[in-house]
């Protein structure tokens, strides 16, 4: 069922309402993440379940899902590369994935939880400056990372997350361009 969209300011701002041209894309994770969001009418809400399952089944959430790394073995080689798997977690929660819906997904929070240093900042499984044996530490950009996932996700109770966080604002320090 295509819903009806039309609202004065979209059409307004853009010269039509851009919501009928994305819905009518059928692509699983613009419908899940409209209804999610409150953009395809309230007529629509009855459907999420199935846009949720769609969504799951979608090849590219399958495609990106199955590129999820073990966290225990495989070292990352950078925060900023494509196969960090905060980088992959963060794109399919974008794309409306949420915490519970992939045991594969489930075990890397696991994991990710599982590398807490005493200080409270995650740790990950990384290559040196140098090339050398990976080893596991922690950077804060990986660090923040990693929290934001297991917030993302619906870890953010976990008192593991909380120490965490906790530890992400004792780091904070005011430098020229503001904390």
């Amino acid at each position: 069922m295509r819903p009806s969209f039309a609202t004065e300011e979209w059409v307004t701002l853009l010269g039509a309402d851009p919501r009928l041209w994305l819905w009518d894309s059928g692509d699983a994770t613009v419908r899940s993440l409209m209804l999610r969001e409150g953009l395809a009418g309230a007529e629509q809400e009855d459907l999420l379940p199935e846009m949720r399952r769609l969504l799951l089944d979608d090849v590219q959430v399958r495609s990106l899902i199955a590129l999820l790394p073990d966290w225990e073995s495989v070292p990352v080689r950078g925060h900023n590369r494509p196969d960090f798997a905060p980088n992959t977690l963060n794109l399919l929660a974008d794309m409306g994935v949420q915490g519970g819906d992939d045991p594969a997904i489930e075990r890397l929070l696991d994991q990710m939880l599982a590398h807490q240093e005493p200080s409270g900042r995650f740790a990950s499984f990384g290559i040196g400056f140098r090339g050398t044996t990976p080893v596991w530490g922690s950077v804060l950009c990986d660090n923040h990372a990693i929290l934001e996932c297991l917030v993302r996700y619906g870890r953010a109770d976990d008192p593991a997350v909380q120490r965490g966080l906790a530890r992400m604002g004792a780091d904070m320090t005011m430098t020229s361009q503001g904390y």
